[in-house]
């Protein structure tokens, strides 16, 4: 039972006495949001959001909670809830409520996602925007026409968006989560590197002149592949996408089907976004003391049922690490019991990695509150613009220059598009 806080505004968190850790942590990961920094003075000059209600739902952590208060200081009425409750940081919610006067429904570690979607709504302000990142709100205001009149526009990251047209309000959706932002430095940068450092700590393992498989080259694949080898492992990259696999060559990785890399590689990680990626066939390959991870986005991609069947025992070995004991005596160690480890591991992606992605995603939000009025209903890509001004800001905090088209050389290559 969730302890009850006195507090200015409606919520639901753990404690609000834990406030001040949570106050020093958003502190901290501030200094290393220098974009959203730059977004954020200029939200505040301009107020755009002013007096504008925003249901939020996303993973509310330090960084994110960054992303709250800039558009709070640019003038938008929030009310939030979690989007993933195991990557809740209950001080950091404390401190939204004290400090910011937000009502917060987020409590580490809690399954009643939606029931705390459902308070978020219930808030005295109705939400006309809405920024979420897998849907549950959109679909909570579907089953509410008389909240779903009031909204404008939606952003989302993921969910939602690409379902059925039923769990879509008739209203213009900006999907954030393909902005070039969001794929590049989420996935290649971040998430690569955050799940390549808590395999490592679960495991103890370190990718030095081991040989580590990926399976799949997308964004995350590229990142826990670069990532792997620049500590020194040998990687083999397998794919179904011929050019992701030339891509994969050219980076200087082996290329081979998953049934070959079997038998050679020391740690498998799939990030492919598809199921039984790795079977009972790639196990009976699999080396003794093989490790064996999924970075996709759901838990289908090894079938962890049967490798259970083809063992004669099973014991977890350390937190987040169960050993297989298969019937010719191997062991083979799966990580999470084959559950997307950036969901259970809890390891953070660098907050300098998220700046341009939230910087992306407040600039999405001051653009659609600026033309919801003008444009369809239906999902729309970001807008080329808003991908380079959050990578501007950026760069400008990075004291990065750029060169400038001269008014020649504009005329010149507007000739050529204009040929083609």
């Amino acid at each position: 039972m969730t302890p009850k806080v006195e507090a200015a505004v409606a919520c639901e968190i753990r404690d609000l006495s834990l406030a001040d850790s949570g106050r020093r942590r958003i502190e901290w990961a501030f200094h290393s949001l220098p974009g959203l920094k730059s977004v954020r003075k200029q939200l505040i000059k301009t107020r755009p959001l002013e007096g504008i209600a925003v249901a939020v739902c996303i993973p509310l952590t330090a960084e994110t909670a960054n992303l709250l208060i800039t558009l709070r200081d640019g003038g938008a009425l929030l009310q939030v809830c979690a989007a993933d409750p195991d990557l809740t940081q209950d001080d950091v919610a404390a401190c939204l409520v004290r400090d910011y006067a937000m009502p917060v429904f987020a409590v580490q570690g809690e399954s009643a996602v939606e029931a705390e979607s459902r308070q978020v709504l219930a808030v005295d302000n109705k939400p006309q925007f809405v920024v979420d990142e897998n849907g549950q709100l959109l679909r909570q205001l579907v089953r509410k026409p008389e909240l779903a009149e009031r909204l404008s526009a939606a952003l989302i990251r993921s969910g939602a968006a690409s379902g059925s047209p039923a769990e879509i309000p008739q209203i213009p959706v900006i999907r954030a989560g393909e902005s070039i932002s969001s794929r590049l430095f989420g996935d290649r940068y971040g998430t690569g590197q955050s799940l390549l450092d808590g395999i490592i700590r679960v495991t103890g393992l370190f990718p030095a002149a081991l040989c580590v498989v990926i399976a799949g080259y997308g964004g995350r694949g590229r990142g826990l592949a670069s990532r792997a080898k620049a500590l020194g492992a040998s990687v083999i990259v397998s794919e179904v996408e011929p050019v992701r696999a030339l891509e994969a060559s050219m980076d200087g990785h082996r290329v081979m089907s998953t049934m070959e890399a079997a038998a050679l590689g020391d740690v498998f990680i799939t990030a492919t976004g598809s199921k039984t990626v790795l079977h009972r066939e790639h196990f009976d390959k699999m080396k003794n003391g093989a490790v064996v991870g999924n970075a996709g986005a759901a838990a289908l991609e090894i079938d962890v049922e049967g490798l259970a069947r083809g063992s004669l025992s099973k014991r977890q070995i350390r937190e987040h690490v169960e050993e297989y004991s298969v019937r010719d005596g191997r062991k083979i160690y799966v990580l999470c019991d084959g559950k997307p480890l950036q969901a259970h591991l809890n390891e953070p992606v660098p907050a300098a990695v998220l700046d341009v992605g939230l910087a992306c995603q407040a600039l999405i939000v001051e653009h659609l509150i600026r033309n919801a009025a003008t444009m369809t209903a239906g999902v729309h890509a970001v807008p080329k613009e808003l991908d380079q001004q959050a990578a501007r800001s950026k760069l400008d905090a990075m004291g990065v220059k750029l060169d400038r088209l001269s008014a020649d050389q504009e005329r010149f290559l507007a000739g050529l598009s204009g040929q083609s």
